[in-house]
């Protein structure tokens, strides 16, 4: 299922600490979570920043997906999300009303720190 939502970002200085470091602008984005740590942005694969999930081939894996999607899509507020990293190896860190996803997978006890 690919689901399109409005990515809103504030565009401060201080997130901007390298040429590969993006922060998504607030125009419609089409992403899909791969799984509970691994999503798929603009066409790019990003690894969510500090969080390793269980594959997906595992009910534990397909249950930290499902929460990955619903961080982004469920409620009110906006996301905001920075990509970073050299291509072939991004990172991403996303939030919701200043609530880290990583935070909220690990949290969750489906994922762990990494």
């Amino acid at each position: 299922m690919r689901l399109s939502l409005l990515i809103t970002a504030v565009l401060w200085p201080s997130l901007i600490q390298a040429e590969s470091t993006r922060v998504i602008d607030g125009r419609a984005v089409a992403w899909k979570a791969m799984s509970g740590h691994q999503m798929l942005i603009r066409g790019e694969f990003a690894t969510l920043k500090g969080v390793l999930c269980p594959p997906v081939s595992t009910p534990e894996g397909r249950d930290a997906k499902a929460l990955l999607n619903a961080f982004m899509k469920s409620g009110r507020g906006n996301v905001r999300c920075i990509i970073d990293g050299p291509e072939g190896n991004r990172t991403v860190e996303c939030f919701k009303e200043r609530r880290s996803f990583a935070t909220g997978m690990i949290e969750s006890d489906l994922c762990v720190a990494h």
